[in-house]
């Protein structure tokens, strides 16, 4: 309105808008808060990728190489708030995920209010989840072994392993080498992602900063129990047989080999799918 100086586009073109939002943010960093990421999710819901939309995105691919997956793979999205199956209960995490999801009632109250109000409720939920967590897991589970796999790069006989200094980098494959053998975990039973987790380090492999960039480093790092897109992946099989792209949760872009470089110690990255001279993003998973 003219009053309140605000403006909203036809529903129409809501789902336009969305998509284009999401595009900018996995492909460039750009930031959108909790609130206006439910607002475009549900804009996306309402207004599905009609003929027009699909064309012009194509029409883009041809010009530059890139396009927006968010319309070729159009999908109705889950609004956020789902719970984990392993929510923190460590309360420093679960503040931090209360002043974010409640920002719009705390900025309202006065800051000795509001801390005291995020406190009370901070410890009321790190209560609720203890209480809901079983205690004691059961042999059964403790006894259940995952398969471990080589990750190995289509560019030449070389695996996905860790250096000395921790980094993640490829190798000539070493099947007897602890520091390339992963396990694929699940992060969610409800979604296809997983950790990539090393068995001897227990830790797993993520896009350093949650960056969405181009070039953005992959590092080995601690498993986190929330707030963890940037450690999450799926496959998803490559017109080569029998090899995978690997695609992160928070970027939407893939583990990539620098320079398509085959050198022991090459380093890798998160970079977007190309459209041609994707042996470098390619992967086969070869069982240990």
């Amino acid at each position: 309105t003219f009053k309140d100086r605000k403006a909203e586009p036809k529903e129409s073109v809501f789902g336009d808008i969305a998509r284009t939002y999401f595009y900018m943010r996995d492909r460039y960093g750009l930031k959108i808060s909790k609130s206006q990421e439910k607002m475009l999710i549900a804009w996306n819901n309402i207004d599905p990728v009609n003929r027009w939309e699909k064309k012009r995105n194509q029409l883009i691919k041809k010009l530059q190489g890139d396009e927006n997956l968010y319309v070729t793979n159009y999908q109705k999205m889950e609004q956020l708030g789902e719970e984990k199956s392993n929510p923190s209960t460590d309360i420093s995490e679960v503040k931090e995920e209360l002043a974010e999801e409640y920002a719009f009632i705390l900025n309202y109250l006065s800051a000795p209010v509001a801390a005291i109000v995020l406190m009370f409720m901070t410890l009321f939920v790190v209560y609720r989840r203890k209480k809901a967590t079983p205690q004691e897991v059961s042999p059964a589970v403790q006894e259940k072994k995952t398969d471990t796999y080589l990750i190995v790069t289509q560019l030449a006989n070389s695996a996905i392993s860790i250096n000395e200094k921790n980094e993640i980098i490829i190798e000539k494959v070493d099947k007897n080498n602890p520091n390339q053998h992963w396990v694929f975990t699940k992060a969610n039973q409800k979604k296809e992602y997983f950790f990539i987790e090393n068995p001897a380090t227990g830790k797993v492999i993520e896009v350093e900063e949650s960056n969405s960039n181009d070039g953005a480093k992959i590092i080995l790092n601690k498993k986190r129990s929330r707030k963890n897109d940037h450690q999450e992946w799926k496959l998803e099989a490559s017109e080569s047989e029998g090899y995978n792209f690997i695609i992160n949760k928070w970027s939407l872009n893939v583990l990539d080999v620098r320079y398509k470089k085959t050198a022991d110690g090459t380093r890798l990255q998160s970079f977007h799918k190309k459209v041609r001279g994707t042996n470098n993003q390619e992967w086969v998973l070869q069982e240990v």
